[in-house]
C-alpha cells in the first residue's frame, strides 16, 4: 500500500524558502536528516517542490523534525477512509481481564511513498532539500492511508482494535491473550510491520490507552492528562479558554454536570469577538474555571459496555442545561455508560418546564443513540407527562415536540417514572451543588478572644494551674494570642472549643494511628490532656474504623443439627460461568448431608425455572422430598417459583449469610474438589467427563463417616472402569438379601461431620455482645480506594452466628465473622455513606462530645 497525493488538476509546484532557525535547533535538525537519511527515511533532492521545515515538540523535550505541507495538503485531494471514533475502543472489552498495547517504530515512515509522488514531499533546510521516499507527519491522508493498511492488516481480529498507530489487543484470560498477541504479531511480521519492545505494555490488567486507563472494570481519565487540566494557569485570550475547553471535553463523558461547570467560561468567551481577544473575568467565571480544574479529580468509572445487558437512559433538565446517564445492568446491578450534559441556550432556557424535559430525552436520545439502537432501552424521566407523550392527539403538539416525540419513538416502547430524589445521577449532572470543606479554625483575631473565654487556658497563663508550657504572648487586634516556645518550637495554645476541630484537620489528611496523629498535633499545637482526647478520638473516627483492619472478627465454628434420615437434608449451590460445553455454562451441584452423595447437572442457564426443574427431574424423583434444604441467597433460591415449590413439597428452605460460604461448606467444599478433577482432565469438554468424576467422587471413602457416599445409599460399591474383580453374588435368596439390606440400611447413623480446621482461632471482640451498632466487612469485590467496611448499621437482634442489622430501608442476617463493633462520638453524625446519607434519629442530638457506648468503651 502506498501513499498518493492525488494532486488537483493543473496545480503547479509549490516551493518557500528555508526557514532561519537557532543555532541549538539547527544543530538538532542536521543531526536528524542525518540520522533519517542513514536509514533510508529521506534522501537529498533536486525537487521542484519545497515545503519549509517544521519541528514539532515531543512529549520528552525533544523534537520531530518533519515538513510544513500546507500549502501541498491544500491541493491535494482528500482521501475520505474513516478514522475509528475513538471511544469505541471499549465496545469489545466487557468481560476482558489482560490487556496488550503495541507501539511501532515510526509507523507512519513504514509506508513507501508513490514513485511519482516522492518529489512532492521535498523538504527545504538552511542545509539542503530533501525528500521522503516514505510516508512522513504532516501530510494528509497520512492517517487514513495509514488506517487502512493497518486495518488490512488486522481483518478478522475481533480482539484487538487500532487507531491509527495505536494497538490495544484485549482477551478474557492469559492462556486466550497470548494466542490472540502471537497472532497480531504474526501478521505484523507477515506485512513487515516492526514493533518497539521497549514502548510496548504486555498482559498487563490496567495499562492507558488513548489517554485512558482501562482495566477489567471499565475506564478512567488518565491521571497524568488530568493532573495538566488542574495544573492549567488562567487563560487570558479567548483562544487560550477554547484550548482549556477542548482539553477538558476531551473527557467530558466522565463528568458529571459538565455543561453546568461550563456556563460561565462560555459565557464571557461569547462576549469577545476575534479569538485574541482579552478576557473579562468575574467572580462567576473564576468559580468555575476552578471547579473545572478540580472536576476530573471525581470523575466516575465507566464499565465496558456488553451487547446483552439491558439499558436505561435517565434524563432530566433545568432552567440552564439538561443531564443524562446511559446505564446497562448486570446481574442487577446498574452501571453507568457515560454521562451527557448540555448547556441549554437563550431561547430553550424559555421552554416550558414539559418542553425542557422532552429536549433533556431528545438530545440525550440522539447523543447515546449508536449505544440504544436495536437494544431493549427504558427511558426514565421525574417528570411524569412524559409518560403519556406516545399517546397523546398529535393535534395539540407543535411541530418541535412532534419530531422530538417521532424520534424517541424508534428507540423507546416503555417509560418509567422516578421520583426526583431517585432521579440523582441526572439530576446533578443538570443541576450543579458546590460542597465547600470548612475546617472551622478561626483567625488569630478570634483566637484571641477564645483564649480569654476559657477558663482552663486562663488557670494555666495567670498560673493557677500549674504546667511546664513556656508561654509567648504574640498581640492581635483582639488582644494577646498564646503560644508555646518550649524545645525550640512554637505551638498554639488551644481553647476547649477548637480541639476537636484542630484534631479533625490535622487527623483527615492521612488519617494516621493514635501515635502519628498525636505526633503531628503536637508539633503545632497543645493543650492539656492532649494525648487522652487524641487517643479516644482516633478510636472513634468512623472513616479509620471503615478503612482498617486492626483483627477480623472469628466465631467458633458451629455445626448442623444431624438429618434422622438420608435424603433429608440436602446442600443446594450454582458453579460457573464454565467455558461451554454441550451448551453448558453451568453446574447445579447437590449434596445429601447424611450419605455425602454428590449431584451435578450440567445447565446452561442459572435460572430459577432451570433450578427448579433439574432439581425435580434429577434429584426428587430419585431420593424423594428432602425435608431441609440449604442454599445461599442467590436469586434463582430466593425466587417466587422456589419458594412456591418448598412450599408445595413441604421443604425447609434455610438460607445462608451473604458472602459467608462457610455456612454451606459441604457443597462449597465439593466443588473444589469437582473442579479440581474436571481441571485435571485438561480437556474444554468437560460435561462429558463429569459422569466418570462423579462415579469415582462417590465411591470415594470418606474419613468422617468411614465409608463411601455408594455404599451408604446402595449398601455396595459400585464398580469402577478397569476393575477386573467384584465380589460374588450373595447366596441367600433374594427376599433374605433383601430383608438383611433393610435391617443393615435402618441401622445407619450419620457421623458428624469432620472439623478440618482444628487450629482455628476464635476471635470475638469483648463489646460485640453490647453494641447498639457495627460496621460489615465489605467481602464483594472492592474497587480501587474503597473502605473495607461500610455502615454504622443499627442492630436489631443477635444470635450466636449472625446479627440482623438495619441496612437502609432493609433488614438482613449478617454473618458475625463480618462485623465489627462502631465507635462514634456523640456529636459526630452516624452517616451510612453508602445509602441513605442521613443521620441515625437520636444519635446526633447532642454537642457535648461525650462518647455514646456502642462499643462498650468510654
Amino acid at each position: 500500500m502506498e501513499w498518493n497525493t492525488y494532486s488537483k488538476l493543473g496545480a503547479p509546484p509549490l516551493f518557500a524558502r528555508p526557514r532561519r532557525l537557532p543555532p541549538d535547533r539547527l544543530n538538532i535538525a542536521r543531526c536528524d536528516f542525518d540520522r533519517m537519511q542513514k536509514q533510508g527515511i529521506c534522501r537529498p533532492s533536486s525537487s521542484s517542490w519545497a515545503s519549509p521545515l517544521l519541528l514539532v515538540p515531543k512529549k520528552d523535550g525533544s523534537y520531530r523534525p518533519c515538513g510544513d505541507y500546507r500549502r501541498l495538503n491544500s491541493v491535494t485531494i482528500p482521501d475520505r477512509y474513516p478514522l475509528p471514533y475513538l471511544h469505541d475502543f471499549t465496545a469489545n472489552l466487557a468481560k476482558k481481564t489482560i490487556f496488550t498495547k503495541l507501539d511501532l517504530v515510526r509507523a507512519y515512515n513504514q509506508v513507501p511513498i508513490a514513485a511519482g509522488d516522492v518529489h512532492k514531499t521535498a523538504v527545504t533546510t538552511p542545509f539542503g532539500l530533501f525528500e521522503f521516499p516514505v510516508m512522513s507527519f504532516g501530510l494528509r491522508n497520512a492517517a487514513q492511508t495509514f488506517q487502512r493498511l493497518i486495518n488490512s492488516i488486522l481483518t478478522g481480529f475481533d480482539f484487538v482494535f487500532a487507531y491509527v498507530d495505536d494497538v490495544l489487543i484485549a482477551s478474557v484470560n492469559a492462556e486466550q491473550h497470548v494466542e490472540h498477541v502471537r497472532a497480531v504479531l504474526g501478521r505484523f511480521e507477515e506485512f513487515g510491520i516492526a514493533i518497539n519492545p521497549g514502548k510496548c505494555v504486555f498482559a498487563a490488567s490496567t495499562l492507558t490507552f488513548l489517554g485512558h486507563v482501562v482495566d477489567a472494570q471499565g475506564l478512567r481519565p488518565n491521571p497524568d492528562s488530568a493532573a495538566a487540566i488542574r495544573q492549567w494557569p488562567q487563560p487570558q485570550t479567548k483562544k487560550e479558554l477554547q484550548r482549556f475547553l477542548g482539553s477538558l471535553n476531551f473527557y467530558h463523558r466522565f463528568v458529571a454536570g459538565a455543561a453546568k461547570l461550563q456556563a460561565a467560561l462560555y459565557d464571557i468567551a461569547a462576549a469577545v469577538k476575534g479569538r485574541d481577544g482579552p478576557l473579562s473575568w468575574n467572580d462567576a467565571a473564576e468559580e468555575s474555571f476552578r471547579l473545572c480544574r478540580e472536576a476530573l479529580a471525581d470523575t466516575t468509572r465507566l464499565v465496558h459496555p456488553r451487547s446483552d445487558a439491558p439499558l436505561r437512559l435517565s434524563t432530566d433538565a433545568s432552567n440552564i442545561a439538561v443531564g443524562a446517564v446511559l446505564e446497562q445492568c448486570v446481574e442487577g446491578n446498574w452501571q453507568p455508560l457515560g454521562f451527557f450534559s448540555r448547556k441549554l441556550s437563550g431561547a430553550q432556557t424559555r421552554y416550558s418546564t414539559y418542553d425542557r424535559e422532552l429536549l433533556a430525552a431528545y438530545l440525550a436520545t440522539r447523543h447515546f443513540v449508536h449505544s440504544i439502537e436495536g437494544r431493549p432501552t427504558t427511558l426514565r424521566t421525574d417528570h411524569r407527562p412524559l409518560l403519556f407523550m406516545f399517546s397523546q392527539k398529535t393535534e395539540k403538539l407543535v411541530d418541535r415536540q412532534a419530531r422530538h416525540i417521532a424520534f424517541l419513538s424508534q428507540y423507546f416502547d416503555e417509560i418509567e417514572h422516578v421520583s426526583g430524589e431517585r432521579n440523582t445521577i441526572p439530576d446533578a449532572l443538570s443541576r450543579l451543588e458546590l460542597a465547600i470543606f470548612d475546617h472551622g479554625l478561626p483567625d488569630l483575631n478570634q483566637w484571641a478572644i477564645d483564649q480569654a473565654n476559657d477558663m482552663e487556658l486562663q488557670d494555666i497563663i495567670t498560673g493557677k494551674t500549674e504546667s511546664s508550657l513556656e508561654l509567648d504572648a504574640r498581640q492581635t487586634t483582639n488582644g494577646p494570642v498564646y503560644f508555646d516556645i518550649a524545645h525550640n518550637r512554637s505551638r498554639l495554645l488551644v481553647p476547649r472549643k477548637h480541639r476537636r476541630a484542630v484534631f479533625t484537620t490535622l487527623h483527615q489528611q492521612a488519617h494516621g494511628g493514635s501515635a502519628a496523629t498525636a505526633r503531628i498535633v503536637k508539633d503545632r499545637f497543645v493543650w492539656p490532656g492532649m494525648d487522652r482526647e487524641i487517643r479516644r478520638w482516633v478510636k472513634m473516627c468512623q472513616q479509620c474504623q471503615k478503612a482498617k483492619v486492626h483483627k477480623h472478627t472469628t466465631t467458633p465454628l458451629a455445626s448442623f443439627a444431624s438429618p434422622d434420615r438420608r435424603f433429608g437434608h440436602i446442600h443446594l449451590d450454582l458453579v460457573g460461568p464454565l467455558p461451554p460445553s454441550n451448551g453448558a455454562k453451568y453446574l447445579l451441584t447437590c449434596v445429601d448431608r447424611f450419605t455425602r452423595w454428590p449431584e451435578a447437572w450440567p445447565v446452561d442457564n442459572m435460572s430459577a425455572h432451570t433450578v427448579a426443574a433439574a432439581l425435580v427431574s434429577n434429584w426428587i424423583s430419585r431420593f424423594g422430598v428432602p425435608d431441609v434444604i440449604t442454599t445461599d441467597q442467590g436469586r434463582q433460591f430466593e425466587s417466587e417459583l422456589m419458594r412456591a415449590l418448598n412450599t408445595a413439597f413441604g421443604i425447609q428452605h434455610v438460607r445462608t449469610s451473604p458472602y459467608h460460604p462457610q455456612a454451606n461448606g459441604m457443597v462449597e467444599r465439593f466443588h473444589r474438589t469437582l473442579k479440581a478433577a474436571l481441571t485435571a482432565h485438561e480437556s474444554p469438554h468437560w460435561s462429558l467427563h463429569l459422569p466418570v468424576v462423579l462415579l469415582a467422587l462417590r465411591n470415594t471413602i470418606k474419613p468422617d463417616t468411614g465409608s463411601t457416599p455408594a455404599e451408604l445409599v446402595y449398601g455396595t460399591s459400585l464398580r469402577l472402569p478397569g476393575e477386573l474383580f467384584h465380589a460374588a453374588p450373595p447366596e441367600a435368596r433374594t427376599h433374605d438379601f433383601v430383608t438383611t439390606l433393610k435391617a443393615s440400611m435402618a441401622n445407619l447413623r450419620l457421623s458428624p461431620g469432620a472439623n478440618h480446621d482444628p487450629a482455628r482461632r476464635v476471635f470475638i471482640p469483648t463489646q460485640m455482645d453490647t453494641v447498639s451498632h457495627v460496621f460489615v466487612r465489605i467481602d464483594a469485590q472492592r474497587t480501587p480506594l474503597q473502605p473495607r467496611y461500610e455502615g454504622p448499621y443499627a442492630v436489631l437482634q443477635r444470635r450466636d452466628k449472625v446479627f440482623k442489622l438495619q441496612l437502609d430501608n432493609r433488614t438482613a442476617w449478617i454473618s458475625v465473622d463480618r462485623l465489627k463493633p462502631a465507635f462514634v462520638l456523640r456529636d459526630d453524625p452516624i452517616v451510612d455513606h453508602s445509602y441513605a446519607r442521613q443521620p441515625i434519629d437520636g444519635l446526633s442530638t447532642s454537642t457535648t462530645g461525650t462518647i455514646v457506648s456502642f462499643g462498650g468503651g468510654e
